[in-house]
């Protein structure tokens, strides 16, 4: 069983996936916890505890997509796939990187990022005959990152939209490989 502890933090991520730190209203997920405002209290005493503890939680989060990721043998359909299965997570990460403006905030995308960077790059490479050129294929790779969190939404985060995204993303890719 979930210690209440564990509860918080779950309904806490999934609230500032969707919502940001707006979200992050006690008497919100003391409902969904089925419990008290002041056990959150006892459990966290300040909201800015919370948010580090869901940090911490994102960064675990972020393992193990890295680790789903190095199991992939390609973009399609493997690594879509495991992108997916992690949608809660990349909704939270954009969350950061809309307010990336606060110090905690950056810390924590750099902490979450660089696992799933270092995982996805040499399927990344071999994806776009770039395995001789690691550099540039992670600039491609950060440039895909930054527009794709920009680009996704709650609605939109489905198999069919990746899809369309990364194919999208290859395209372009072939025409600047024939210029």
């Amino acid at each position: 069983m979930k210690s209440k502890e564990q509860k918080w933090i779950e309904f806490g991520y999934t609230l500032f996936a969707k919502e940001g730190p707006k979200g992050l209203r006690v008497d919100t997920i003391a409902k969904l916890v089925n419990t008290s405002r002041s056990s959150f209290y006892y459990h966290f005493a300040e909201i800015e505890i919370f948010q580090t503890a869901l940090f911490h939680y994102h960064v675990e989060r972020a393992k193990l997509m890295a680790e789903a990721a190095l199991n992939c043998q390609n973009i399609n359909p493997d690594l879509i796939n495991a992108i997916i299965s992690f949608k809660e997570d990349l909704l939270f990460n954009r969350q950061l990187r809309v307010h990336r403006h606060m110090p905690h905030y950056a810390e924590c995308i750099e902490k979450a990022h660089r696992p799933i960077e270092q995982a996805f790059l040499k399927i990344w490479a071999k994806e776009f005959n770039l395995e001789n050129n690691l550099g540039a294929a992670q600039i491609l790779l950060r440039l895909v990152v930054d527009n794709f969190y920009m680009r996704i939404s709650e609605e939109n985060l489905n198999l069919d939209w990746l899809t369309n995204y990364l194919n999208e993303v290859v395209e372009m890719a072939r025409r600047i490989e024939k210029s």
